[in-house]
């Protein structure tokens, strides 16, 4: 079930607290995360701090109900290391 930290159809964003990647990885661990992007590095352009909108174990559903502009969407866990071999 996606749970929202914040939603409303009209987003009132000011509400929201800003917190780097970082500090959005460490309160909400291995979980995918909606956020709208505050702040970037001016040189590489990547977010430096985010607010969080939704979070959820599965990427597709926090994609599917994020109807915001400018959204960025990642995950917070570490990387699976096993070989999946999938066979339809």
């Amino acid at each position: 079930m996606l749970e929202y930290i914040y939603a409303e159809v009209m987003m009132d964003l000011s509400q929201v607290e800003a917190m780097t990647i970082e500090e959005a990885a460490e309160k909400y661990p291995q979980q995918w995360l909606g956020v709208k992007v505050v702040e970037r590095d001016k040189e590489s352009g990547q977010p430096l701090k985010v607010k969080v909108l939704a979070k959820n174990v599965d990427l597709y559903i926090v994609r599917r109900n994020i109807g915001v502009d400018d959204v960025c969407t990642f995950y917070t866990g570490p990387i699976p290391e096993t070989n999946i071999v999938l066979m339809f």
